[in-house]
């Protein structure tokens, strides 16, 4: 059964590191959400040496090892962390709307959960609105075959949660009097922002358009008027059993289970 995961763990925003090298992260308070939880990554090794130290998000790091000739050897350029949500771009249909899907979801619960922001918050779940409804379509439309058995718990107990906020979102923003193309265009900056997201940071770095803040303002109060916060919501609290779909989620796609608060387990 997929529960996601209640008890959110947010790297801090300039995290530390242990002795293996691996970023520090902060245990936080459980949310009253089951939710997706962001999942720190920890810098890939570069090729060479295996004993070599390895670099991590608190940056890059000098080598103080002398060349041969007894010169000072050149810093050595080490990973960094991923940034931005894995596989918006995937060629696999139901990957990429995954992580549209998956990626929005987990952003929007740790936003709610840790910023103390409502109307912030509020203005993402506004500007991703017709995001997250364009790919629900596509999940469902892509959805693999050997997954069918979970097809219709997925698209109602489990997807449709979401889905079902985000429209009404939608209609708030539209009664507000957003145009399709001005839907659009905050679909965009929403894309672009998941594209850059720092997943150490509870923020986003997104910001509304000038001439289209006075019809998401609106859209914004409207929207609060007629949902709780994101992690108070109780219709938000998933416990669909859909074992399948964990496993394809965990497997399949670029965030390898990260976007619904699985690990792939390397050992």
């Amino acid at each position: 059964m997929l529960v996601l995961a209640a008890a959110l763990t947010l790297a801090a925003c300039t995290p530390g590191t242990e002795e293996s090298g691996a970023p520090t992260s902060t245990q936080v308070a459980s949310a009253s959400t089951s939710a997706p939880t962001p999942q720190p990554t920890e810098a890939s090794p570069p090729p060479g040496d295996p004993d070599e130290a390895i670099g991590t998000s608190a940056g890059p790091t000098e080598s103080n090892t002398a060349a041969p000739d007894g010169s000072a050897a050149p810093p050595s350029i080490v990973a960094v962390p991923i940034s931005g949500v894995p596989g918006l771009d995937s060629d696999d249909a139901f990957c990429a709307a995954w992580s549209k899907f998956g990626g929005s979801w987990q952003v929007l619960v740790v936003g709610s959960t840790f910023l103390g922001d409502a109307d912030r918050v509020a203005t993402w779940e506004i500007a991703a609105s017709d995001v997250i409804t364009t790919a629900y379509a596509g999940l469902l439309e892509s959805f693999p075959t050997e997954l069918a058995s979970e097809a219709e718990i997925v698209a109602d107990a489990y997807f449709g949660a979401l889905h079902r906020r985000a429209q009404v979102a939608g209609t708030s923003l539209g009664e507000a009097g957003a145009d399709p193309e001005a839907v659009r265009r905050l679909g965009q900056v929403w894309l672009d922002a998941l594209a850059s997201r720092d997943p150490f940071d509870a923020d986003l770095s997104f910001e509304v358009p000038d001439d289209l803040r006075q019809v998401v303002g609106a859209a914004v109060a409207d929207f609060r008027s007629r949902r709780v916060e994101f992690h108070l919501d109780p219709s938000m609290v998933i416990g669909a059993e859909t074992p399948l779909t964990d496993a394809y989620l965990e497997t399949a796609c670029p965030d390898q289970g990260t976007l619904s608060g699985q690990e792939v387990d390397g050992g």
